[in-house]
């Protein structure tokens, strides 16, 4: 059975998704802005958990591992996957950090 590379993105993009709107809207963002990948990143942004410059760098990476969004260019599938998982992954891990940091502040 082979892996479903797109699938596993798809998973990761709603995972970065879901943690950036559930901190958003636990810290006190609008909650229907919270409700929206984009918004919820402006929230995070107004509530000084992120700056402008690593609101884009989330937005961007939401882009990469995004279906139909790219285009391998000397990249096999899974090593495209491998990386959009990594970038995904690493975000993920620095979200939660400082949402936790932000609560204790």
């Amino acid at each position: 059975m082979q892996p479903d590379m797109n699938n596993c993105l798809t998973n990761l993009r709603i995972a970065l998704e879901t943690i950036a709107r559930s901190i958003s809207h636990d810290l006190g963002g609008d909650e229907v802005q919270s409700k929206k990948w984009g918004s919820a990143l402006r929230s995070l942004v107004e509530l000084g958990v992120l700056d402008v410059h690593k609101e884009a760098t989330l937005a961007n990476v939401y882009t990469f591992i995004s279906s139909g969004a790219h285009r391998t260019v000397g990249l096999t599938e899974a090593e495209y996957i491998r990386l959009g998982r990594q970038l995904a992954l690493s975000l993920s891990y620095f979200l939660v950090k400082t949402f936790n940091g932000a609560r204790q502040a």
